[in-house]
């Protein structure tokens, strides 16, 4: 368990969100639980942020299907990297996904 080793090594809170690439917040309550209950409190925890919306096996069907290009995929005129031709083609195959950081604006 990163956390708990650094936690133990000293390392501040800010320091080790940038590290495990997590907020600043969720190793504040991180903390919290190891130092209630030590590394045994990390293990309850769970998992941090979002639960992912796509299962593992549609995102391997997804890097199939990118590299295979987007002629197989139905985009017959697009080029090597057309981002609108990508980004119809997600929005099809999975309208549950919503634009969030770092997605492009239109």
């Amino acid at each position: 368990m990163r956390a708990a080793d650094l936690f133990e090594q000293g390392v501040i809170p800010a320091e080790i969100a940038r590290q495990v690439g997590v907020s600043h917040q969720i190793v504040s309550d991180w903390r919290a639980a190891w130092r209630r209950s030590g590394r045994d409190g990390l293990r309850g925890a769970g998992r941090a942020g979002r639960l992912p919306k796509l299962s593992r096996d549609q995102l391997t069907y997804v890097e199939l299907e990118l590299i295979k290009g987007a002629e197989a995929n139905g985009y017959p005129n697009a080029t090597e990297r057309n981002d609108e031709a990508i980004h119809q083609w997600v929005k099809r195959r999975w309208p549950q996904l919503k634009k969030g950081h770092g997605a492009r604006t239109r």
